[in-house]
């Protein structure tokens, strides 16, 4: 079954990557171990599931510089899903200003490390240079290809947790039943929901009777290291936002975690 009205994908081996929440040197240290995979194989896929940049990371643009540069050296392999940070983000560029305390460090640090000329380092004030700066080096661009979620033959990967109850309350047992009267396929329905929302791992509210697996990131709170059920894998682990927080990734098939090498 299809839940989703974006391309179902069937790649040979699938890496995914969790919130990096600005961490650059922990995100170039997981790459080491993922592209040699993407190089040898063009079947090979690797997904990010959001949140590049955060309020705590230490170095925010470098991570979406990386990540520009990684789009263009594997076109068609790589693929970036939109996470509640990125939205919070581009809120501020838009200059709603309803989630600036969650932006302000990424935008002071995009103009110090690019040098935006300015008095006080007042973000607010500096919107339209920030932009600037930010397409001409492609960032407008990356932003513009995000996308909501990735699904292949038998996964699906999104930013937030499915919730049951969320679910449930947009119709996935109408859907699954092919009862349904909305034309919309399930995952287009609740892409707040997989962009914000967060679920109880392990008990009946993320319990969900899809038969794929389910990947996300979002949830760092609930342990320190991935979580893996029996169609369910929980990947943040609060990089980027808890000091001394390990990057994983996943590898499938086989759900094997990989760990940065230092």
């Amino acid at each position: 079954m299809e839940y989703g009205s974006l391309p179902i994908y069937n790649p040979e081996i699938l890496y995914v990557i969790p919130d990096i929440h600005g961490e650059n040197e922990r995100l170039s240290r997981i790459l080491e171990k993922i592209t040699p995979d993407l190089d040898a194989n063009s079947n090979a896929h690797l997904v990010f599931c959001g949140d590049y940049t955060n309020h705590k990371g230490p170095s925010s643009p470098k991570v979406l510089l990386c990540l520009v540069e990684l789009k263009k050296r594997y076109p068609g392999q790589v693929f970036f899903i939109n996470g509640n940070h990125e939205d919070m983000l581009l809120k501020c560029f838009n200059k709603n200003f309803t989630w600036f305390n969650f932006a302000e460090n990424t935008l002071k640090q995009m103009m110090l490390e690019w040098d935006i000329p300015h008095g006080e380092l007042k973000p607010m004030s500096y919107i339209p240079e920030i932009l600037s700066a930010c397409e001409e080096r492609g960032i407008i661009d990356f932003y513009n290809g995000l996308i909501p979620y990735y699904e292949t033959v038998d996964t699906i990967c999104t930013h937030a947790p499915l919730d049951k109850t969320s679910c449930y309350m947009n119709g996935l047992e109408a859907y699954l039943k092919n009862t349904d009267k909305n034309n919309s396929r399930f995952l287009d329905r609740i892409l707040h929901e997989i962009m914000w929302s967060f679920t109880d791992e392990g008990t009946q509210y993320s319990n969900i009777p899809i038969e794929k697996l389910l990947v996300c990131g979002h949830q760092f709170k609930h342990h320190k290291e991935p979580r893996l059920f029996k169609r369910r894998v929980f990947l943040d682990t609060g990089c980027g936002v808890v000091s001394g927080k390990p990057l994983v990734a996943l590898r499938l098939p086989g759900k094997k975690i990989l760990k940065e090498s230092f």
